[in-house]
């Protein structure tokens, strides 16, 4: 599953949860709980940050055509070409992963303060 796939479901799912627990609050009638679907997709953008696949280990793995090591067989131009491939990588990964958890990072984080209230409000204009 690529990396895109993997933020979307993330995303999706923060999303989710978030909007769950003000909804879970509305339907028990308990405004108390309207934050913690909040905190939950707070959790899965700090999950999906953290875990995100570490560049740096296959850069140390790169092989020439001979089979041997571009860092102890390699001159430094095959060196540098490799170094730029990795940052480059690196760079649509970090933009990839800012496009996704920015905004499940905002929502989840204003519903893991003010779900409550939300919730309260929706419960009051509702009954």
């Amino acid at each position: 599953m690529s990396q895109t796939s993997i933020l979307a479901i993330v995303t999706i799912a923060g999303f989710l949860a978030s909007l769950g627990g003000v909804w879970l609050a509305w339907l028990w009638g308990d405004p108390s709980i309207g934050h913690r679907g909040g905190a939950i997709g707070v959790a899965l953008s700090f999950a999906a940050l953290f875990a995100a696949r570490d560049t740096t280990t296959g850069l140390l793995e790169v092989r020439r055509p001979d089979g041997n090591s571009v860092w102890t067989h390699g001159d430094d131009t095959e060196k540098f070409a490799v170094l730029r491939s990795a940052i480059a990588v690196m760079i649509d990964g970090s933009a990839i992963e800012k496009r996704y958890l920015t905004w499940v990072s905002v929502v989840s984080t204003l519903v893991a303060g003010f779900g409550d209230l939300v919730a309260a409000w929706i419960i009051r204009v509702t009954d």
